[in-house]
């Protein structure tokens, strides 16, 4: 403003300007639905839904993606597998975690399985991308907490990951994280069997 430029110059500076409003505009939604799960003002859907179908609609989602980086994928889901919850919020759930896994893994695998467990949908979303450290792993889920990814960036705003416990924890479920040489990364997320109750 102090200074006189040409247009390209504003242009630039348009350009950069446009995409940190963006960004904070992305960071202020995501804290507002974080802040309405976590105080249980969201409107949950909570009908029975297909988790089988949404996982499926992920896969077809992404398997470009990771066509397009390089990296082999696989999945291993078993049909039928219904839960209750809010078919929106669960696809962000699925969706944040397989695109981690893709700014996450420079070459190698990418897998997700789906079954049944006792009385609960288990679905596991595997990469096999670097070690994220012990230190890192007990605060992966926290607020703005961020890792660097193999290239040294820090992408995103480090509320992903928190929104996505909050909406399983929310739908009565787990969401973990394990990582170690031998296995990478992997990512578990446990949400209770829909129930029929007017079944005999």
């Amino acid at each position: 403003l102090g200074a006189e430029r040409d247009a390209s110059d504003y242009q630039k500076l348009l350009g950069f300007l446009s995409g940190r409003i963006d960004h904070m505009e992305a960071m202020v939604n995501d804290l507002l639905l974080l802040s309405r799960i976590d105080e249980g003002k969201y409107k949950f859907e909570e009908i029975k839904l297909d988790l089988s179908a949404i996982l499926t609609e992920s896969e077809d989602s992404f398997r470009y993606l990771f066509e397009d980086k390089d990296i082999s994928f696989s999945s291993d889901i078993e049909p039928g597998l219904y839960i209750r919850g809010d078919s929106r919020l669960m696809l962000r759930v699925i969706s944040n975690i397989l695109d981690n896994a893709a700014k996450n893994t420079p070459s190698g695998r990418v897998s997700m399985k789906a079954g049944r467990q006792d009385d609960h949908i288990v679905t596991e979303i595997n990469n096999t991308g670097p070690v994220i450290h012990p230190e890192h792993l007990d605060q992966i889920f926290d607020r703005f907490y961020k890792v660097r990814n193999h290239n040294g960036e820090d992408n995103g705003h480090g509320l992903g990951l928190a929104i996505c416990k909050s909406i399983v924890e929310s739908s009565g479920g787990n969401l973990f994280v394990h990582s170690n040489a031998a296995n990478g990364t992997t990512f578990t997320i446990e949400l209770p069997e829909f129930a029929d109750h007017t079944k005999p």
